[in-house]
């Protein structure tokens, strides 16, 4: 009797153990979240460090940014860039940029490397008013560095689909 139950503990241990291994969160995923959680609360912890400590130090990103008015603007900036407009964005008091995981599109993590795209939805903020929103896709390419899981590469096309401030209001 005893070894019957010792057995089914077991066998449910052994089975739980599977269950739970399928369900943990990707790596490259936490990064992601961990990217939006840090920066929305970049304006009141004022620690840009929370936000730059999930990137390598190479990290790029390449923007493809589409106005309302429908035209593209294209850029690569690197990680000292990156960190200079974090900096920015807290000097500037009247300010606000925040982001929220509209869906996960994709992932894909391998044992050293991985990638996750999202739309993200965001706005931006400026006394208060709507300066901006819409839509970013947001492809993330991450990497196992010295033993911590980095950011290490990402693709982005934002799309504005709305302002408050100017002429007019505009809703595409």
């Amino acid at each position: 009797m005893k070894n019957i139950t010792t057995l089914r503990l077991l066998m449910a241990f052994a089975m739980l153990s599977f269950v739970t291994g399928f369900a943990q969160e990707k790596p490259v995923t936490k990064l992601l979240k961990s990217y939006i959680t840090n920066s929305n609360q970049l304006r009141q912890t004022k620690q840009i460090n929370n936000v730059l400590s999930l990137f390598d130090d190479r990290y790029k990103n390449n923007i493809a940014y589409v106005g309302l008015s429908g035209i593209v603007k294209r850029s690569t900036i690197g990680f000292e860039q990156f960190s200079e407009q974090l900096s920015d964005n807290i000097k500037n008091k009247n300010y606000n940029f925040q982001m929220s995981i509209e869906d996960i599109v994709h992932e894909s993590q391998k044992e050293r490397a991985g990638t996750v795209s999202a739309l993200v939805n965001f706005e931006s903020k400026i006394d208060g008013k709507v300066a901006e929103k819409g839509t970013i896709l947001m492809n993330i390419v991450a990497s196992l560095v010295r033993g911590e899981w980095k950011i290490i590469h990402n693709n982005t096309v934002r799309v504005s689909e709305g302002s408050d401030i100017g002429n007019c209001v505009c809703y595409l």
